[in-house]
């Protein structure tokens, strides 16, 4: 039997990260995770508030440059909701991206 050993560097952040900011933090909380992790994956929690404005205000707009800029995926979690629609309209809202 072949056994394979795969290890990656990535950072994950819990609803407790973004949340410790407080909503009107929100950007700088993203901001915050993507400066201090600008290579490789970075998953962030984004449906402490509003799962769409982060999609399409604060990732598709505000954060934009930033994200595109960097070496690495961003990997958007939502964390709540009916994972089969999330999922799909998260997707989506990315395909413009």
């Amino acid at each position: 039997m072949n056994v394979f050993a795969v290890s990656a560097d990535c950072c994950f952040c819990l609803c407790s990260t973004i949340t410790t900011w407080t909503q009107t933090g929100e950007l700088e909380a993203f901001k915050n995770m993507l400066t201090q992790f600008p290579k490789g994956l970075v998953a962030i929690v984004s449906d402490s508030y509003n799962i769409w404005n982060a999609c399409d205000k604060l990732y598709g707009e505000e954060l934009h440059d930033l994200i595109e800029k960097r070496e690495g995926t961003l990997v958007v979690r939502p964390d709540s909701g009916d994972p089969p629609e999330v999922v799909v309209k998260v997707s989506i809202a990315f395909q413009e991206f």
